[in-house]
């Protein structure tokens, strides 16, 4: 029986050694491929540097965006300038069908679309929520940030203006407060 569990024990530690003697040939295999000297030791090291490198400012200013406005009525016009003032966005043309949209970010001309519906007017005017859709080039997600941030500061900024438009009757610094009660700052921080 002490026999049995002897060779039991050894076993074990032939086992033990044969895997860590397998760990060390692999691991000298990889230090002499350079595929994987590169993947595993100089990638990790230099991506962060690279990363933080190409998104050090965190804003990407003006992206360009192209417009498929299916309304064409003048407040859809507006919402299409004020999403051009924007920091985020420039708004580099005015495509008449969506395939002529794609076509554009096809061609690099522009990384987004914004689609205003052709019931974006009347809707507002209804007093009913409309939607304006955006499509987005991912090839970088700071361009998809900097289109919906843009977009979205557009649609609060337009929703401000109706919400005072409808506040009839009341003083100017009533309806200031009835449309934006709260003021706020938006601050990027950091990537």
């Amino acid at each position: 029986m002490a026999i049995q569990k002897e060779n039991i024990i050894s076993k074990i530690r032939e086992g033990f050694a044969a895997t860590l003697q397998i760990w060390i040939d692999e691991i000298a295999l990889a230090i002499k491929d350079p595929g994987s000297l590169m993947f595993f030791v100089i990638a990790p090291l230099f991506y962060p540097l690279v990363y933080s490198y190409l998104y050090n400012n965190e804003e990407t200013p003006d992206v360009p965006m192209v417009v498929v406005d299916e309304c064409n009525t003048m407040q859809s016009r507006e919402f299409t300038r004020m999403a051009d003032a924007t920091k985020e966005i420039k708004v580099v043309g005015r495509c008449i069908s969506m395939d002529e949209a794609y076509k554009a970010i096809a061609e690099r001309e522009a990384y987004g679309v914004m689609q205003i519906p052709k019931d974006f007017s009347r809707d507002i005017q209804r007093t009913k929520q409309t939607c304006v859709k955006l499509y987005c080039d991912m090839t970088s997600f700071m361009y998809y940030k900097a289109l919906m941030m843009g977009l979205n500061m557009t649609s609060l900024e337009m929703n401000a203006k109706i919400k005072t438009k409808m506040i009839a009757g009341k003083t100017e610094r009533e309806q200031e407060l009835n449309a934006a009660p709260l003021k706020y700052e938006q601050v990027s921080l950091f990537n």
